[in-house]
């Protein structure tokens, strides 16, 4: 229905009454800018039934000018199947129009096994033969006496009895197949419960899996446990016993103390004590530290007994002199031994070299008696000391020497 409308203003609306009712609803008014400015308002959609009618154009608000109102007639086709609603026998059944056929709008008249019933009637409706088996698990289904294949067991082992877990379906009997299962050593032809693919020997029920071998690298009679292989025969470099912690040193299977490719001597300390602290010190004694360990004396000897005397010499031990132990005696109260200017020594006075007749152990001070060096030898060298006059000690006896 078109009707042609001019407002001039906002929210305006119509309706169309048939007899009374209304057949469009509140249909909106566009604002169109003036009195006669028209514009084309479309409703679609609107069923009439055939015959004289009594229309009324309400309008539900006021100033909306009416020019005129046309009717355009509209063939519903719902399912689009080129029959009009109105002639469909199943007006939203695109593949029916005529009738509902045997099983109504919605539904195909599907006859799957094409006997003659359509499916929706059809007990067996995939099944022409109708023995209770559909056509695609029917070996003949054109023979109600020929149902659905076998299950068929694998025989491996060919007992006539197959394996529950390894089957075929199928019309025929396949190769290798048998029609009875029940078999649970199928895949062990000697029945000694161990599979044909792992039996050293599967027609021998006294002969089952490989032996577990273990890798020998150093030969020495016992392999690695993480190392393996399992034969029905022993592999080259492989033994059957097993636990050597040491798998590349031949004279060990386990670290022991001080560890593989070592032996057990090794790693002891001079105390027999493996991976101990203990040592030898300077003076060949085992001790188990530093303190324990001996010391050198005054003389440099590790051991030694020599040690500074009552003048501050070093005397005793290996130095080849005696210990002064009363301070009078030092030099500084007189020496306490005689001064002997008869000794042979020269040049003296000297600017530095003073030679001895031979070696010897002799010790030097100044003349407050204070101790300056000693040593053992046949040559004294006095070049970095200050001009002036000083006492040499040897074999008990002193004599002057002055250096300029």
């Amino acid at each position: 229905i078109d009707l042609r409308l001019a407002r001039n203003g906002d929210n305006g609306s119509v309706r169309i009454e048939m007899d009374g009712e209304d057949i469009t609803g509140s249909v909106a008014v566009p604002n169109t800018g003036g009195w006669q400015a028209w514009e084309t308002v479309t409703i679609e959609g609107v069923e009439l039934t055939a015959g004289e009618k009594v229309m009324r154009v309400v309008f539900e608000t006021q100033y909306t000018n009416f020019n005129f109102v046309s009717f355009e007639l509209q063939v519903i086709d719902t399912d689009s199947d080129g029959t009009p609603d109105v002639s469909d026998a199943c007006p939203n059944d695109p593949n029916k129009a005529a009738s509902a056929g045997d099983c109504g709008c919605g539904v195909p008249d599907t006859d799957t096994d094409a006997d003659g019933i359509a499916d929706c009637n059809d007990t067996y409706p995939d099944d022409a033969d109708n023995d209770g088996v559909n056509t695609n698990d029917d070996c003949d289904d054109n023979d109600d006496q020929v149902g659905a294949a076998t299950v068929w067991y694998q025989d491996l082992d060919d007992d006539g009895l197959g394996n529950n877990a390894i089957t075929q379906t199928s019309c025929t009997q396949p190769s290798g197949y048998v029609s009875t299962g029940g078999d649970d050593n199928d895949t062990d032809a000697d029945n000694d419960g161990v599979p044909t693919a792992e039996d050293c020997d599967d027609g021998n029920p006294s002969v089952g899996t490989g032996t577990i071998w273990y890798a020998d690298v150093d030969n020495d009679g016992v392999g690695e446990e993480g190392t393996t292989q399992v034969s029905c025969t022993q592999p080259s470099g492989y033994v059957a016993s097993s636990g050597d912690e040491c798998p590349n040193d031949i004279n060990k299977t386990l670290p022991g103390d001080c560890g593989c490719g070592v032996t057990e001597e090794s790693c002891l300390d001079c105390a027999g004590t493996p991976n101990g602290d203990a040592f030898y010190d300077n003076c060949d004694n085992c001790v188990g530290s530093q303190q324990e360990a001996c010391t050198q004396d005054c003389y440099g000897d590790w051991g030694g007994t020599a040690d500074e005397d009552a003048c501050g010499t070093c005397a005793g031990g290996n130095t080849g002199l005696v210990p002064v132990t009363d301070p009078q005696n030092c030099i500084a109260t007189g020496f306490g031994n005689e001064v002997n200017d008869e000794l042979m020594i020269y040049p003296n006075p000297t600017t530095g070299a003073v030679y001895l007749p031979e070696s010897t152990s002799w010790v030097l001070r100044n003349a407050r008696g204070e101790h300056l060096m000693q040593g053992t030898s046949s040559q004294l060298d006095l070049s970095t000391l200050s001009d002036g006059l000083y006492f040499l000690q040897i074999d008990g006896k002193v004599i002057k020497v002055v250096k300029e």
